[in-house]
């Protein structure tokens, strides 16, 4: 029987208020590892009798944090890869992608503060829109009444 996956975090929301068929939504999960089964020592022990020919690191229990945004038409997704940054390069674990957990730190701050940059300009490039177009309705408002004046 297949073991229910738990998750720490899984959250699924639609980007637009009113609920109108397109799949625009953001979604954010990972799983909880904390009751998955781990035999460390029978690991260790094959990796001191070099019984494994892949990667050792992969034994060990971990999930994948994972970001998806979408709109109506395209999806960017982002999975950020578990490892530890103070892991020594001894020959024991294989890493392939070479990131730390700071590089992981680094990456979700950075997204957050693009994110909170962006939202700021965006509300002040809104701003100044509502003021071009009250200047032009207002110059409408003008011209309509000279119009009739004639």
């Amino acid at each position: 029987m297949k073991e229910e996956k738990k998750y720490r975090v899984r959250i699924r929301e639609f980007l637009n208020k009113d609920n109108n068929d397109l799949d625009s939504s953001i979604i954010a999960y990972i799983q909880d590892t904390s009751e998955r089964d781990f035999d460390y020592k029978k690991v260790a022990e094959d990796i001191v009798e070099d019984k494994r020919t892949f990667p050792y690191y992969r034994e060990i229990p971990e999930s994948t944090p994972t970001f998806k945004l979408s709109d109506c038409y395209k999806i960017i997704t982002i999975d950020f890869t578990l490892d530890d940054d103070e892991e020594e390069d001894n020959g024991t674990f294989y890493d392939e992608s070479n990131i730390s957990i700071k590089d992981i730190e680094y990456k979700f701050d950075l997204i957050i503060n693009t994110l909170i940059t962006l939202k700021k300009a965006t509300f002040e490039e809104h701003e100044l829109y509502k003021k071009r177009k009250k200047l032009v309705t207002d110059e409408v408002e003008r011209l309509k009444k000279l119009e009739k004046k004639k």
